[in-house]
């Protein structure tokens, strides 16, 4: 038994069609759930055989090179048969209306958002710190005699001091 897409509506790799690549649902009860919610049918629940073809997906979901490093060097090999990323979810239904097909929206996690702060909080202290140096630099070096008369001018010699 050839597999074919069980999208409504969707002819994927039927007889007289051209052939995609399908993918299986989840195992992972949480992503199987989010699967089938998104799909158009009632009432479906989803056999062993049961597939869902490539053009459902949003191209940036699709996995179709593997990258590895090999002595410092990124290689990259087209895959035989795409695969979709980790969390992929079929979004696309041409022929559904268009509240079916819906966008998938991306937030990041607490953990991310809180990340991202520290690390633009950490850009922000860089750069005041170097502006800081910048200025101290300007203020204390010199590089020649009338600079040196300058920036001893500029000290402030604490009165104990003899």
């Amino acid at each position: 038994m050839v597999n074919t897409c069980v999208v409504p509506g969707c002819r994927g790799n039927y007889d007289k069609n051209e052939k995609v690549t399908l993918f299986r649902f989840p195992k992972d009860k949480f992503q199987l759930q989010k699967w089938v919610s998104t799909i158009p049918r009632e009432n479906f629940t989803p056999s062993k055989h049961s597939r869902v073809c490539l053009r459902h997906f949003k191209e940036e979901e699709i996995r179709r090179h593997t990258e590895a490093f090999e002595n410092g060097q990124k290689l990259s090999v087209a895959l035989q048969q795409p695969r979709l990323k980790d969390g992929a979810v079929p979004v696309i239904f041409p022929g559904s209306p268009k509240y079916l097909s819906k966008e998938k929206v991306h937030r990041p996690c607490p953990d991310a958002k809180k990340e991202i702060m520290e690390n633009n909080q950490l850009a922000l202290a860089i750069q005041e710190s170097l502006k800081e140096k910048e200025l101290y630099e300007e203020k204390y070096t010199f590089k020649n005699w009338d600079e040196l008369i300058l920036c001893l001018n500029n000290l402030s010699i604490p009165s104990y001091w003899n």
